[in-house]
């Protein structure tokens, strides 16, 4: 080994190995953009696991509420008004009218953007049309159900998105010949 080399290695192993002078710092910048990173994966992973929670969540309740709704039918009053008793008992309160819309066979219409809840409840689709329109109420043997749920992002907000609509909707059928509800 020539000389150079022999004392570059006995600093290696004695630990006295100095940096010259233009690469003091670089570290400590590697270092920043890394738990820069790492922070950012870190947030994007919470912030997607309360999508995934709050998807599961809405998923069961808009399943739940179709299930009740159609064990009332072909009273159709009475099935929306089951189906928001189970929402509200899976925790969609339907009476906070600061932050919840509900729609009652009015499948069309788009929520108010500073609504973060939004419910829909259908039965008009599938009424028998061959009546006459004034004999069509309560008819309906399938109730649909949706829910539209925006979640509060706490660390993807800095990257521009405030809120992720998260939405699940149910359908289930009234069967005349088992007397009892069937999802769909």
């Amino acid at each position: 080994m020539s000389k150079t080399n022999t004392r570059w290695w006995q600093r290696v192993r004695s630990g006295r190995w100095v940096l010259r002078g233009g690469q003091r710092g670089q570290s400590l910048i590697i270092v920043t953009f890394a738990f820069i990173g790492i922070l950012a994966f870190v947030g994007l992973a919470i912030d997607l696991g309360w999508v995934y929670v709050e998807r599961v969540r809405v998923a069961q309740a808009a399943d739940a509420a179709a299930l009740a709704g159609a064990s009332e039918l072909p009273l159709e009053g009475t099935a929306h008004t089951r189906a928001l008793v189970y929402l509200q008992e899976n925790g969609y309160d339907f009476t906070d009218a600061s932050n919840v819309q509900v729609f009652i066979d009015d499948p069309n219409h788009e929520p108010d953007p500073s609504k973060h809840t939004n419910m829909w409840i259908e039965t008009g689709y599938s009424q028998d049309i061959s009546l006459p329109a004034n004999q069509q109420l309560n008819t309906a043997d399938r109730i649909r159900v949706r829910v539209r749920r925006d979640v509060f992002m706490t660390f993807m907000q800095f990257v521009g998105f405030r809120y992720m609509p998260v939405e699940a909707t149910a359908e289930a059928e009234y069967n005349i010949a088992f007397g009892q509800p069937e999802e769909h």
